[in-house]
């Protein structure tokens, strides 16, 4: 098994917060509320070695995460390109 770079992991953490975005805004939809929200912004952050950052790279990564409000549930590659246009915005090229 080949391990991955930062950039890798990186894309693939957006992914996974996308698609948790995703999930909390269909179950809320269905009245089903989720107050649990996991940091995957500052393990990113950290893997694109942007940790000194300040509030507009949050507020760029919150923005960004926006985005999967056009993709439809279950479309993985449509994750895959809102991730990958999040990495693009926040210099992670």
């Amino acid at each position: 098994m080949t391990p991955l770079n930062n950039k890798e992991i990186a894309l693939h953490l957006i992914a996974e917060d996308l698609k948790y975005h995703q999930m909390v805004a269909y179950s809320a939809a269905v009245e089903v509320n989720i107050e649990f929200f996991p940091d995957f912004a500052t393990a990113v952050k950290n893997l694109l070695g942007q940790e000194d950052a300040g509030d507009d790279w949050e507020d760029r990564y919150v923005t960004a995460l926006g985005k999967i409000d056009k993709v439809m549930w279950g479309d993985h590659e449509g994750v895959t390109a809102v991730a990958e246009e999040v990495l693009e915005a926040l210099g992670g090229e």
